[in-house]
């Protein structure tokens, strides 16, 4: 009796569990496995969704980019972008898609049933979203942990020592680690069920049992990855050799791997379906397509990492190039600086920039960033197309660019005037002689200071200047050009302040082959001659006789009185 009642309890307890299995399914639906931490290729990307979007899971924010991960929950989606900050969209009745605030230094993410959790640098994690089973409350003391995954409604997390922590819900044994498991360097969460890779690529799970979810493969080894649906669920492992080995629930097909199925880099189990990332960056997709979530896009490629949840399928894809700036300055001038343009464009990874067609102007160049500087060295036109690549999909290529060169500009030297004359302190050897002569055009070579005397020089250049000085101390009387024939005629004043006596005239200036030519004179100068007042000198001795006749008069007059 005692016996049939523990058969009978041992029934009621399967039933209860199948029971609440099913309850779940209808509640709490599939997760993604295990956190994308680096995805293939290492490049950030953008997010591409499919299958429902009911709740908004398989709705991708506008703009969202620079995306390094991504999570699928039962009816939300989380991405990591590369500067450590999480984006999470769709169903938020729990606050499973609110991130908390302030969070950042984010190196991985795992999305349940209705929570998520984040895997920050320093090795703690940070949960949020249902805690109806105690998923979200962190173990004391969770620190120094490597990878992190998210089920139904239980956590489990890897620490750097290769042991596994669980928490939450405990109904199947799900977050019951196996005593003395170690070495362990991933770790996935189903509905009711865990698995984890040791470092050897041997692959250990417990909790529910049913139906073979926990039932690993004999046999199975070289295993790099692991992947594990919520709800009645399948799991999925990726060997070294790019194959992919499923087992679990196969109501849709989601276990039975496609034929010739290989090059596989990446995987994630859904609730009832399965996904693989190619080596190739296509994906494909097996199992249940109720709601378009086995139907990859037409022309999905370059794509990085996958998850999958519930009913739908994320994909983070290296972004092709758009140009966003393709419009240099139109002109530039030969020898002066081109004012500089950088080309840009988005895409991810980043596109490099080479001259598609035709040829830039001399003297340009074009750097792998987009930058086109230089100096143009000849006029000219040029027009040529700019493409922008970074191998994913089709490159950007710009509209035909015509840039015009104009000629150098001609720079005239600065007009001087010649500089001033300074002549030498002594007189040169004449080359010829300087003719003087007075206003009647007579040759002399004396004048008196003051007077005006005609200077003249030839064998001069024509229409040169030439300048005339006296000695002793050099003065400068003044210039005159000389004519066509080569002669130059000054009349100048004698100046006052030469001392009487004789001097040295000289004319300084260009012969006709360019050489310096002098032409001297000597001239003695006279003492200046006295104005002319005007008087009548023939009345000067009448007048000089009335004077002393004057005088004698006033001594007579002056004797007389002098007796009287």
């Amino acid at each position: 009796m005692v016996q049939m009642d523990r058969r009978r309890r041992t029934s009621w307890l399967a039933l209860l569990v199948v029971v609440w299995s099913v309850l779940i399914g209808l509640v709490a639906h599939p997760v993604s496995a295990a956190p994308v931490g680096v995805p293939v290729g290492g490049a950030a990307g953008t997010v591409v969704a499919w299958g429902n979007t009911a709740g908004g899971h398989a709705t991708v924010p506008p703009g969202l980019s620079d995306v390094s991960a991504v999570a699928a929950g039962d009816a939300h989606t989380v991405a990591l972008r590369s500067d450590g900050t999480v984006v999470a969209w769709g169903w938020d009745f729990y606050g499973q898609a609110t991130v908390p605030a302030g969070l950042t230094g984010a190196v991985a993410v795992a999305a349940g049933g209705s929570h998520t959790l984040a895997l920050r640098s320093d090795g703690t994690v940070l949960a949020w979203g249902d805690n109806s089973y105690g998923q979200t409350t962190l173990p004391a003391g969770l620190t120094g942990i490597t990878a992190i995954a998210a089920g139904t409604t239980h956590s489990a997390a890897v620490r750097s020592d290769g042991t596994v922590v669980a928490w939450g819900s405990n109904l199947a044994g799900e977050t019951t680690v196996p005593a003395g498991l170690t070495d362990v360097v991933a770790v996935a969460a189903g509905g009711l069920h865990t698995v984890a890779l040791r470092s050897d690529g041997t692959v250990v799970a417990w909790g529910f049992s049913a139906q073979g979810r926990t039932s690993v493969p004999a046999g199975l080894t070289d295993v790099t990855a692991i992947a594990a649906a919520g709800d009645s669920q399948h799991t999925l492992a990726l060997r070294a050799d790019g194959t992919v080995v499923a087992w679990g629930v196969d109501d849709y097909g989601q276990a039975t791997v496609p034929a010739g199925l290989d090059g596989i880099t990446a995987i994630a189990a859904g609730r009832f379906q399965s996904v693989a990332l190619r080596a190739d960056g296509t994906v494909v997709a097996w199992g249940d397509n109720r709601w378009g979530q086995a139907t990859v896009p037409a022309g999905l490629s370059g794509v990085t990492a996958i998850a999958a949840g519930r009913v739908h399928v994320v994909a983070l894809r290296r972004q092709s190039p758009v140009l966003t700036a393709s419009t240099p300055p139109a002109t530039g001038t030969a020898g002066v600086v081109y004012a500089g343009y950088a080309f840009a464009a988005t895409g991810t990874p980043a596109p490099t920039f080479t001259v598609d067609t035709g040829a830039l102007p001399a003297g340009l160049a074009l750097s792998p960033a987009g930058l086109l500087s230089g100096t143009p060295t000849t006029a000219g036109v040029a027009t040529f197309t700019v493409r922008a690549g970074n191998g994913i999909g089709s490159p950007a290529v710009s509209a035909p660019v015509t840039i015009t060169v104009a000629p150098a500009p001609v720079t005239s030297p600065p007009v001087t005037g010649p500089a001033p004359f300074s002549p030498p302190a002594t007189p040169p050897t004449g080359d010829g002689t300087l003719v003087v002569t007075g206003t009647t055009g007579v040759a002399t070579t004396t004048a008196a200071a003051g007077t005006t005397t005609v200077l003249r020089a030839d064998g001069y250049a024509p229409a040169t200047t030439v300048t005339f000085v006296a000695y002793s101390t050099p003065t400068v009387l003044g210039t005159a050009t000389a004519d066509h024939a080569g002669t130059a005629t000054l009349p100048a004043v004698v100046p006052v302040t030469l001392a009487v006596g004789t001097h040295t005239l000289v004319a300084f200036g260009t012969a006709p082959d360019g050489s310096s030519r002098a032409t001297t004179a000597t001239i003695t100068v006279t003492p200046a001659e006295l104005a002319d007042t005007g008087a009548d000198l023939d009345a000067l001795p009448v007048g000089l006789v009335l004077l002393l006749a004057g005088s004698a008069a006033l001594v007579l007059t002056r004797g007389r009185s002098a007796t009287a």
